[in-house]
């Protein structure tokens, strides 16, 4: 490996070397050491001096660790430096006849080959990831194109519904509309033969209304020759006096302007209140509904003052009873005896007053003799007795 030449010509081991202190030429020459170039290298100076001097051929990692270090350093190297010394390295461990240079060579393709699959697998999956996001995006829109096609149909089926409806209805209107024409130009025929025959008709009128004038002329004069005093007042005619006439009755409408009027209500007597037949019968609905009321409260009051009182819910369900059975007999004898309809709301607010009353009158004792003038205590304290207790 020590041969520098071969016939006048470098050697691809000789002429790598000198491409690679080109290369650090630089760094050296703004007062860098090999030393710092072989620990960034992380090889040891002396193996750097062989690989600058040409002795050992470097391998491809070691240009690499070397590219890496420049950079840092603030001196790269450029893409054609770079691609000629990794060309002079292949070359130079082709013709190398070492078989431990040949077999770093070869570990160094390897790892180069290894290296490139490795990017081409990254690029790959990388762009398979990209396409599998496209193509999931790309559904998506498709779904959603389809699903905006099948509402703009939905739409369209439904304007077209619409659309047929409005020219059922255009094609009525139409129908109507030519029965409408038909109908006035009918009704225009008949107006025009209407004013065709009414000149002829007018004539006919004149002519009989002239015929009854001489009529009535001749007539007139006929009396005249008869009697020369009848076309002359009745009160010139001598030796009788003019005959008075009738006046005019006074126009009565053939209806009343205003109902007639009754007596007045102030008139009236209590006497003659009663006498009224629905009068009558809406103070009898009042005798007997404050009766039934009287009876049916004073038998709920029996039950509650006893001692053998019954339970809650019964005397609950006794003055739910005494509460609106007096109602609904009154209602029913509205119905069935015919009362004055303006008395019926009066007689709702009489039994509301009638069942106060009876409770307080209980209570403080001042209904007592009227309750056992009338029976109704006697009344309830058989229906409490028998009924509740």
């Amino acid at each position: 490996m020590d041969d520098s030449t071969h016939e006048g010509a470098p050697v691809p081991a000789a002429a790598y070397a000198a491409a690679l202190r080109e290369a650090v030429g630089g760094f050296t020459a703004r007062g860098g050491t090999q030393r710092t170039i072989a620990s960034a290298a992380h090889v040891a100076p002396a193996t750097l001096s062989r690989y600058l001097s040409g002795e050992r051929v470097a391998p491809r990692g070691f240009l690499q660790s070397l590219r890496s270090f420049l950079v840092e350093q603030g001196q790269p190297l450029d893409v054609e430096t770079y691609a000629r010394l990794d060309g002079l390295c292949g070359m130079a461990h082709a013709a190398s006849g070492s078989p431990a240079v040949q077999l770093l060579q070869l570990r160094d393709e390897i790892a180069r080959l290894g290296e490139e699959q490795g990017r081409a697998h990254h690029i790959a999956e990388t762009r398979l990831a990209e396409l599998e996001a496209q193509t999931s995006l790309l559904a998506r829109q498709l779904h959603e194109a389809l699903d905006r096609v099948e509402k703009q149909n939905e739409s369209l089926r439904h304007a077209q519904d619409y659309t047929h409806q409005i020219e059922a209805e255009l094609a009525e209107q139409q129908e109507q509309a030519r029965l409408l024409r038909q109908e006035v130009s009918v009704l225009r025929e008949q107006n025009r033969r209407l004013v065709e025959e009414q000149p002829e008709s007018v004539p006919e009128v004149s002519t009989q209304a002239s015929h009854t004038e001489a009529v009535s002329v001749q007539r007139q004069k006929a009396a005249t020759v008869t009697d020369p005093f009848g076309t002359l007042p009745h009160l010139d005619r001598p030796g009788r006096p003019a005959p008075k006439r009738p006046s005019p009755a006074p126009f009565i409408p053939p209806y009343p302007l205003s109902p007639p009027l009754g007596p007045d209500p102030r008139d009236y007597s209590a006497a003659d209140y009663l006498l009224e037949p629905a009068k009558a019968r809406t103070c009898f609905c009042i005798a007997l509904t404050t009766y039934m009321s009287w009876i049916l409260w004073l038998t709920f009051l029996v039950a509650l003052e006893s001692d053998q009182r019954p339970s809650s819910p019964v005397l609950g369900m006794t003055a739910v009873v005494a509460q609106v059975v007096p109602y609904l007999f009154l209602g029913l004898l509205s119905g069935l005896v015919r009362l004055v309809r303006e008395d019926i709301p009066k007689l709702w607010r009489l039994q509301l007053v009638v069942q106060a009353v009876t409770f307080g009158g209980w209570i403080t004792g001042l209904m007592g003799p009227v309750f056992v003038i009338v029976g109704a205590d006697r009344t309830a304290v058989w229906i409490a007795t028998q009924v509740l207790l």
